[in-house]
């Protein structure tokens, strides 16, 4: 059995989106989509990735996935201080979607733009987690997930790369097909 890295979002039949970390070591070979497994063609991580920064890939599928893609936000930053979100991600071998009102949108900071930040509420995201989705309480995809913290035991915020920056870097990969 293929051992899970990451998780991902489907943006199109033969499409996902992931985090550039989950793709630094070049294993990965398939992704399951439902209760699907399709071979990767190609995966693109951002060409000016580095360790936290610009932590977003997208990775084209051999075939098309019959599962309905996530609907991408509409490439604008519309997302107020402490909107709800809603998190799905894939750690510890369960898939995992947050309960409503788990999450919240804080904002970003000045050393990374690219970066959302979310505040926990009884809740969290962890290893496996990278490359799942964050997602408008309209439901349309916002953030792929990248990073949580932890102070003292107990973590205190999740991170997430807004791919409101990328919109155009990922709709130009997704025409190249």
């Amino acid at each position: 059995f293929p051992v899970t890295i990451g998780s991902c979002v489907l943006i199109k039949p033969n499409a996902v989106l992931t985090a550039a970390h989950c793709l630094q070591d070049e294993t990965a070979a398939f992704v399951q989509i439902g209760c699907d497994i399709i071979k990767i063609k190609k995966a693109i991580p951002h060409p000016f990735y580095q360790d936290c920064l610009n932590d977003i890939g997208v990775i084209i599928l051999e075939q098309e996935s019959t599962v309905a893609p996530a609907q991408l936000s509409n490439g604008l930053l519309d997302l107020t201080r402490l909107e709800p979100l809603r998190v799905v991600g894939y750690g510890g071998t369960v898939k995992k979607i947050s309960n409503p009102r788990t999450f919240f949108y804080y904002g970003t900071v000045l050393e990374s733009p690219s970066t959302l930040k979310f505040l926990p509420l009884d809740g969290t995201v962890w290893f496996g987690d990278s490359g799942g989705g964050v997602f408008e309480d309209s439901g349309k995809l916002c953030g792929i997930i990248t990073s949580f913290a932890i102070y003292n035991h107990h973590l205190f915020e999740n991170s997430a790369t807004h791919i409101f920056l990328y919109d155009e870097w990922i709709r130009s990969l997704l025409k190249e097909g």
